[in-house]
């Protein structure tokens, strides 16, 4: 990808990937997904409860299609997010060290 920005807030932190859902908006498709594939499967239940077998049928096809949809690009979205990171770590030579400020 073209882009790179650093998803984590170092800035307003001390703590690894803390501020990464505020500043890294990549992860919302993801969670759209994931929340229309829950909409989906609670519709879908009502439906069979209600008799219509087609409309469950359908609903429960499209619940797994987003939800599945939504968990990768969840896990994908992560894994980018642990690269930089680790890009990021391996740039400054050390690992694991919460200190930001530069004072030892």
């Amino acid at each position: 990808m073209a882009v790179r920005q650093n998803p984590t807030d170092h800035a307003r932190t001390t703590h690894q990937r803390a501020g990464e859902w505020f500043k890294n908006s990549r992860d919302a498709l993801g969670l759209v997904l994931l929340a229309v594939g829950v909409l989906a499967m609670v519709i879908c239940l009502a439906a069979a409860a209600h008799g219509n077998t087609g409309r469950a049928v359908l609903l429960g096809s499209i619940a797994i299609v987003t939800g599945s949809a939504g968990i990768a690009w969840l896990l994908i979205e992560g894994r980018r997010v642990g690269r930089v990171e680790a890009r990021r770590w391996a740039k400054r030579g050390r690992r694991g060290s919460n200190d930001h400020s530069g004072t030892a």
